[in-house]
């Protein structure tokens, strides 16, 4: 039997590699990746440190890793037609697999949807195990949202797909960019420099990037196409902005992480700085969210395939807005009811750790 070695987190800052099963024969609308690599993200590091935990976000012992990108290795009939994928294709699997059932669904705000699946957020004693892309095999959820990728693109640049993807849709998508506007982009991070490569293929007039002094950064901005690079610790960011645009820009994007300083320091000063849409990711664990526009990172990668067959892009809105419980540091989500996890026939768990040796496959013929 084939057995899949996967980094588990198994406490605060402690993982562990265990080897599972995996499953040989699949419930209908599933599918099997042998995962090439995976992308990191600042969850990654929130679930590392505890805080997802700590926000009921998410429990141990579970494989890390929500950013897969692999080759198919076996899927049901079902699954085929869903995603008109086959066995060997290469992959881009979105870390989030909404329903596309509940009311959030049907309004075309999937990431709002509050039964779906996260990879990376399910424990190893929940059924199939192999929930995260930090392992050699990876299942794959029915409704989730894959991507062709051309074989012949380096895995070190497709890795990067969601942070890309994420920072071009929110900077032209999700903000309504039109051509001649003027764009602020706060944070000059890997997204917001895929934010202004779109914003300058989008048309935009003045793409302005707002940082910390980081030279490398500024560098890699005007790289990019930036047209101004603004140090947030030096001058009046407001009036520089004003100046620049003759009086305030269309859009302004918000890519700083964990930190709604940036967003409440403009949402206080927006009507000095800004003419059109705010559009901001910025959150922390001990800070309210404010209610707005969240963007999500999960972007339109190469071929699009949705579980209808629909090739057009998704029509992804927003991070899951999060109000936080200063009394008892809970994250109160739109909705705590936990979706349900899909069952795998063979999986059993004999008791409720990270240990391997507490496994067992009983229901899979041996993979040759």
């Amino acid at each position: 039997m084939t057995e899949s070695l996967a980094a588990v987190q198994t406490a605060v800052r402690r993982v562990e590699l265990i080897r599972f099963p995996v499953p040989e024969h699949l419930e209908p609308g599933f599918g099997l990746l042998r995962v090439e690599a995976s992308g990191m993200c600042g969850t990654d590091v929130s679930q590392y440190d505890g805080t997802h935990r700590r926000l009921k976000m998410y429990e141990y012992p579970a494989v890390l890793g929500h950013e897969a990108v692999g080759h198919i290795v076996a899927l049901t009939p079902e699954a085929q037609v869903r995603w008109d994928v086959k066995p060997g294709d290469r992959v881009a699997i979105e870390p989030a697999a909404p329903c596309t059932r509940c009311y959030r669904c049907e309004q075309k705000k999937p990431n709002l949807c509050i039964q779906r699946f996260v990879y990376a957020h399910r424990t190893i004693n929940e059924q199939g195990a192999l929930w995260g892309a930090y392992s050699e095999y990876m299942l794959i959820h029915p409704d989730s949202r894959l991507h062709l990728v051309r074989p012949e693109l380096p895995i070190e640049e497709i890795s990067l797909f969601n942070a890309l993807g994420g920072g071009l849709d929110w900077t032209v998508r999700q903000s309504g960019l039109e051509a001649g506007d003027d764009v602020v982009l706060l944070g000059p991070g890997i997204r917001a420099f895929a934010g202004i490569i779109g914003a300058r293929r989008a048309g935009a007039k003045n793409i302005i990037v707002v940082g910390r002094g980081n030279p490398r950064k500024a560098e890699l901005a005007r790289f990019y196409g930036a047209t101004h690079i603004l140090d947030s610790r030096s001058g009046d960011i407001v009036e520089t902005v004003k100046e620049i645009t003759g009086g305030g820009a269309q859009r302004i994007v918000d890519f700083t992480p964990h930190s709604l300083s940036a967003f409440t320091g403009a949402n206080d000063q927006g009507h000095e700085w800004a003419r059109g849409r705010w559009l901001s990711r910025g959150r922390g664990p001990d800070q309210r969210a404010q209610r707005g526009s969240f963007a999500a990172p999960h972007p339109p990668v190469h071929r699009h395939r949705s579980g209808d067959g629909d090739p057009d892009p998704r029509r992804r809105g927003g991070e899951r807005a999060r109000a936080r419980d200063h009394g008892n540091g809970v994250s109160a989500t739109l909705s705590r009811q936990k979706p349900a996890t899909p069952r795998i026939p063979g999986w059993t768990a004999d008791r409720r750790n990270a240990s391997a040796s507490n496994w067992r496959c009983t229901g899979f013929a041996p993979r040759h």
